[in-house]
């Protein structure tokens, strides 16, 4: 199944309501997106929609960071970015994390080979003239 939805900052909301059962259902949600696309925004709104009041900020240099809702749902947040090859995952005990049954939100996903990921939600993130644009596909649901 393929969304795609036009939003600014006012319209989040809409985004977050479309991704918040992937969090219920402890889902891999794949975020693509150029540097400054809104990746680490959708997050605090998601994690915000989710009911988790902490500080949510983008992991680049821990490469992941964990958060919990005063619900019990376990989301694990990862960046990506800064890993140079498949092996630095490894190391890091990345591999491990992402196939444990939480939540995982992943920005920059393609560092990584797709087979780390399974039934993904792809989240694409494009930065348009007024409002960004995002591609929801759910690998699992056709």
């Amino acid at each position: 199944m393929i969304r795609e939805t036009e939003a600014g900052e006012q319209e989040l909301g809409e985004i977050v309501r479309q991704l918040l059962p992937y969090l219920e259902e402890r889902r891999v949600i794949l975020l693509k997106g150029e540097p400054g696309s809104g990746k680490t925004t959708l997050v605090k709104a998601l994690m915000r929609g989710a009911g988790y009041s902490g500080i949510v900020q983008s992991p680049t240099y821990a490469l992941v960071n964990h958060y919990e809702t005063e619900d019990g749902l376990v989301v694990y947040h990862f960046d990506l970015y800064r890993l140079e090859n498949h092996g630095q995952a490894d190391e890091a005990g990345i591999s491990e994390l992402l196939t444990e049954e939480v939540c995982r939100l992943v920005e920059w996903p393609e560092r990584l080979e797709s087979s780390y990921f399974s039934d993904p939600v792809m989240v694409e993130i494009e930065n348009r003239p007024s409002k960004r644009h995002y591609r929801i596909e759910d690998k699992k649901r056709v």
